[in-house]
């Protein structure tokens, strides 16, 4: 079993950038904090990618598309991370890209409104 190393993994997928937070310093409010999703979380592995300013002038149809492509590749790259850490015996759940999620009796939704 190959270890993970977060670096190569970034880099290996073309991310743009990774952070990782303790989980004690997550401030959040009860239904949106990780332990709500996975009570024995120790840290956050957050990736990122740039999105270009241009996109934001594109026609709606094109910039829509690029997006969801954008957002579904970071979903799929947020999974094989995630899977390769539960394959060394850690536990981990992807979060999907961009929407809030907020636990509600014991189901995960997609919060809406303000925080």
């Amino acid at each position: 079993m190959r270890k993970i190393n977060i670096k190569d993994f970034v880099k290996e997928h073309n991310i743009d950038g990774y952070g990782i937070a303790e989980i004690s310093d997550i401030n959040a409010p009860k239904g949106f904090h990780p332990i709500d999703i996975l009570p024995e979380c120790k840290s956050l592995i957050i990736l990122y990618k740039v999105i270009p300013h241009f996109i934001f002038d594109l026609d709606s149809k094109i910039k829509s598309a690029y997006l969801y492509k954008l957002i579904n590749d970071m979903d799929n790259i947020s999974f094989k991370l995630s899977e390769s850490i539960n394959n060394e015996g850690f536990h981990s759940i992807p979060i999907i890209t961009f929407f809030p999620i907020k636990v509600h009796e014991n189901k995960l939704k997609i919060a809406r409104g303000s925080f």
